[in-house]
């Protein structure tokens, strides 16, 4: 008996702390301006507990008022420097080069929190995707490699963190850890964001085993999209495994 009361006082207490985040969402859709918006999260953000719900309550602010939403995040940073959860929501809409570098601070800081990994994995990811050069005089590459590889350990499923190592050493010219990578990367909406470096890769690479592997991934997402019906896709993957074997012929008699 004892421990089914226990068991209802914490579901109570579970309930009690989501409730600012699901109230504040409701007064939300009412609210018809910026304004008005703003006043609402700096009323209801400090009861706001979960993370999670921070990151999706800082989302909705960010469309409507992204610098007072950045004002309030650094300022409670600046209030609390030792919560990982404040510095990391405070570097979420800061520009690359500013979140690449307190993200590498964040997981030197607490090694142990995972979205210090993923915060530098998505930004050194987006930057490999906008086909933009890192810059090599702000960074190491080896640093990153070894942070991320760190983070993967502890986060052996993440995919985001996979990717990122993926690309950074398919950049550093070290082949087979990037095909060790991109292995462990089976979110097809990871693949596809990053199609054209994995192309790239297998064609560098010669490797048709690892590209017939991965394309299922791609074709999956463009099915679910309406790009491609279903009953085609058997089609489109035997035209893309065409291609790409065309591709290699023509690779290789360039070469002679």
């Amino acid at each position: 008996m004892k421990s089914r009361l226990w068991l209802l006082l914490l579901l109570t207490i579970v309930l009690l702390w989501a409730s600012p985040a699901q109230e504040l969402m409701d007064k939300l859709q009412k609210a018809p301006g910026a304004e008005q918006q703003t006043a609402l999260f700096r009323q209801y953000l400090p009861q706001v507990r979960a993370l999670e719900d921070h990151r999706k309550l800082q989302a909705l602010w960010a469309r409507s008022d992204q610098q007072a939403m950045q004002e309030y995040y650094d300022e409670l940073a600046g209030k609390h420097p030792q919560n990982p959860d404040y510095q990391y929501l405070r570097l979420r809409y800061l520009e690359s080069a500013e979140q690449i570098s307190g993200a590498r601070q964040l997981i030197l800081n607490h090694p142990e929190f995972y979205w210090g990994y993923r915060l530098l994995a998505i930004c050194l990811s987006e930057e490999a995707l906008a086909s933009q050069p890192f810059n090599q005089a702000s960074r190491s590459i080896w640093s990153d490699i070894r942070l991320l590889q760190d983070g993967l350990s502890r986060h052996p499923e993440d995919d985001a963190l996979a990717m990122a190592l993926f690309l950074l050493h398919f950049e550093s010219n070290d082949l087979a850890l990037a095909r060790e990578s991109l292995m462990q990367v089976h979110d097809p909406l990871a693949l596809t964001a990053n199609w054209q470096s994995i192309q790239s890769f297998t064609l560098a690479t010669k490797d048709i085993e690892l590209y017939s592997v991965k394309l299922p991934h791609l074709i999956s997402v463009y099915i679910e999209q309406g790009i491609i019906a279903k009953e085609d896709s058997l089609a489109v993957y035997n035209d893309q495994l065409g291609n790409f074997r065309d591709q290699l012929s023509t690779q290789s008699q360039e070469q002679k």
